[in-house]
């Protein structure tokens, strides 16, 4: 009997994961704002998020590693989290899921540009191209 290694998860394969389970959010986020309100969808959806990852936490081993600044950090990023999720699905239940989804995904363009000039990552000028195709993408969506 041939044993074969097991794959190791790749910050790609996480990557894929998300993408896949995000869509899949939106889509039933989509079909909760046809009966609920915007602010009772956020708080259940996010309630479960909340308990999957304490879940998640007691499975592991050993205790998670919590700083002061990480902590600070954390709750800046809920802050601006419950924001954006209250303004996505309050514009879901209103509009075309295709275009408030495609719209709202272009979150990561802020990431990158604060990335670089606040952190000091570098974009190649692939990945620029990458942006600015993205945002044109997004823009002959919304039409």
């Amino acid at each position: 009997m041939v044993v074969r290694p097991v794959m190791q998860p790749t910050p790609v394969l996480f990557a894929l994961v998300a993408t896949i389970s995000w869509g899949l959010w939106a889509f039933f986020a989509k079909l909760a704002g046809r009966t609920l309100q915007a602010e009772v969808t956020v708080v259940v959806t996010y309630l479960i998020g909340a308990l999957l990852g304490v879940g998640y936490i007691a499975l592991q081993s050993g205790s998670p590693s919590v700083s002061s600044s990480g902590l600070k950090f954390a709750v800046v990023s809920g802050v601006f989290f419950g924001i954006g999720g209250l303004s996505y699905y309050h514009a879901l239940r209103g509009g075309s899921a295709t275009v408030t989804t495609t719209v709202a995904a272009l979150y990561f363009v802020v990431t990158a540009i604060l990335a670089v000039v606040i952190l000091g990552d570098q974009l190649p000028i692939q990945q620029t191209a990458g942006i600015i195709l993205a945002v044109i993408a997004v823009i002959c969506l919304s039409l």
